[in-house]
């Protein structure tokens, strides 16, 4: 067994966080296994089950949830293209994951020379690049990346984020201290690990891996060369929380849900479940991007 490593159940779960920190195991349950950085404080899942399919497709997705998911990112949206403006993102602007395609099309009617890409992309058109494989990046040149809800999907986000390599970067990613996880933890510990097994979508076949302190995130930024400029306060979700829980459609979602969801609508601009966060390369090392893709 290699030094890094250590194994639980026949799993072998790497010992070191993505900022270098090391985890120790946090909780397990029938389907995951959580552990926590001991530095950032980051949570990490390792799946012991494995889901088939693709993730924006029935049983995975109800129509529900791709409503109320459309309608809260056209809310989002504007306060992203707010910081957007407010940062001067350099264009053109790739929008990374770009799944519904709600961000992209804001971006194009606000005037931003912009264009999206994913593996299996909601929408079509001229400003659409469908990737072939994971985590493949564009051969279309850009200078500036949005991800929303991405990099929680890349077993190493310092890693991906290094590749990337736009000037500025906008993440926006699962909190690991946010209303509804803390409930899910505490849930967890009182033997109860559903809420937390759907926060981490162990039902999905594309999972996520990390939920992100903002310690974790400032420590992403700098080992991957961006200096860290600003948290954006964003509500995640509000009484839709029970379409938005994906889940197998026949799945049956808990009556507190709704009331959790109330909670965050109130709360959510001060105490929110997701992190947003700008990453800012120094100009020298802008400079540098910039030859490099033209």
């Amino acid at each position: 067994m290699r030094p890094s490593e250590f194994s639980l159940k026949n799993k072998t779960l790497n010992e070191f966080c993505f900022c270098g920190g090391e985890k120790s195991i946090w909780g397990k349950s029938q389907k995951l296994v959580v552990t926590k950085c001991q530095s950032c404080k980051s949570l990490n899942s390792s799946f012991l089950i494995e889901v088939e399919g693709k993730s924006w497709e029935e049983p995975y997705v109800s129509e529900n949830f791709l409503k109320s998911l459309q309608l809260r990112r056209e809310i989002q949206s504007i306060q992203i293209i707010k910081a957007i403006k407010q940062f001067e993102f350099d264009q053109p602007i790739l929008d990374y994951g770009c799944g519904q395609g709600v961000l992209i099309n804001a971006l194009l009617k606000s005037g931003f020379k912009a264009f999206g890409a994913d593996l299996n992309p909601q929408v079509a058109g001229e400003n659409i690049v469908k990737l072939d494989k994971p985590w493949e990046l564009p051969s279309r040149p850009w200078n500036s990346t949005v991800l929303l809800d991405v990099l929680e999907h890349h077993r190493n986000p310092v890693n991906f984020i290094e590749k990337i390599g736009a000037g500025q970067v906008m993440l926006k990613v699962p909190s690991s201290t946010g209303p509804s996880v803390m409930f899910a933890r505490v849930l967890f510990k009182f033997k109860n690990p559903r809420l937390l097994e759907r926060l981490f979508l162990s039902d999905d076949p594309h999972p996520h891996f990390w939920l992100f302190s903002k310690r974790g995130l400032r420590k992403l930024g700098f080992d991957s060369g961006y200096k860290y400029q600003r948290v954006i306060r964003m509500t995640e979700f509000g009484r839709e929380i029970g379409a938005r829980v994906r889940v197998r459609s026949n799945a049956p979602v808990g009556p507190f849900l709704w009331t959790l969801g109330l909670i965050n609508q109130i709360v959510g601009k001060y105490w929110s479940d997701t992190n947003v966060v700008v990453l800012s390369r120094t100009p020298m090392k802008r400079s540098i991007q910039n030859q490099a893709i033209s």
